[in-house]
């Protein structure tokens, strides 16, 4: 397997490159796939593969509840111009983050 995965993988989340992210880890996914089909995958690459998964999932759901806040503090802005009479006249949108 291609060492360098790992750490541009974890680059691309880091730096919001979600796009990026993901093809690396289909490559990623597609290497360990032949690595384990081939024998030479172990245990050891199974558990590193889990790390990275996790630290994964904890980014983009940090990153979407950034995004989240972001969109309720617009939101909030759009409420507090139509209390004032702006001449927008689109309704105030509230944002809800769920949790998969």
């Amino acid at each position: 397997m291609d060492p360098q995965l790992d750490p541009a993988i974890r680059r691309a989340i880091a730096s919001g490159e979600f796009a990026k992210a993901r093809s690396l880890w289909e490559e990623y996914a597609q290497q360990l796939e032949n690595e384990l089909r081939s024998g030479r995958g172990g245990a050891a690459w199974l558990e590193e593969a889990r790390l990275l998964v996790e630290w994964s999932r904890q980014m983009a759901l940090s990153a979407k509840s950034q995004a989240l806040a972001r969109l309720d503090k617009l939101a909030r802005g759009s409420r507090v111009a139509a209390a004032y009479g702006s001449s927008s006249n689109r309704a105030p949108v509230a944002f809800r983050a769920t949790r998969y």
